[in-house]
């Protein structure tokens, strides 16, 4: 179908968060959710820069679906890997070199840190 209904960006986007196990239970429902909503709100800012980025190839059109939906994937592929890092803690990525995208855990709310830690 042309254009495709649909265009794929990234095929897998491993994502991990760092935090300091002292001041911060992941644990606890509402700190899992807001790690969760962090890394989702990480993964779209780095589709946005990568999409953006001055190396990328992508076009107005490829991203409209006019060059079928798997093209825009292929082309920022190279681009995701260079924002990946391999994490020693973890297993490896089923992503091509094993690697994650790693950002650092955002403390906001004070029922976040675990009582006497100082946040992170």
């Amino acid at each position: 179908q042309q254009p495709a209904p649909f265009v794929v960006l990234c095929k897998h986007l491993p994502m991990a968060v760092r935090y300091e196990p002292d001041a911060l239970d992941p644990s606890q429902a509402a700190v899992a959710d807001r790690l969760r909503k962090q890394a989702k709100t990480r993964a779209i800012k780095l589709l946005r820069e990568v999409v953006l980025d001055v190396s990328s190839t992508v076009t107005t059109a490829m991203l409209r679906g006019k060059l079928g939906p798997l093209l825009p994937a292929e082309q920022l592929e190279p681009l995701f890997l260079a924002r990946m890092r391999p994490v020693p803690a973890l297993p490896p990525s089923p992503s091509p070199g094993g690697r994650y995208v790693l950002f650092p855990a955002i403390i906001r709310r004070a029922g976040d840190a675990l009582p006497g830690s100082t946040g992170g």
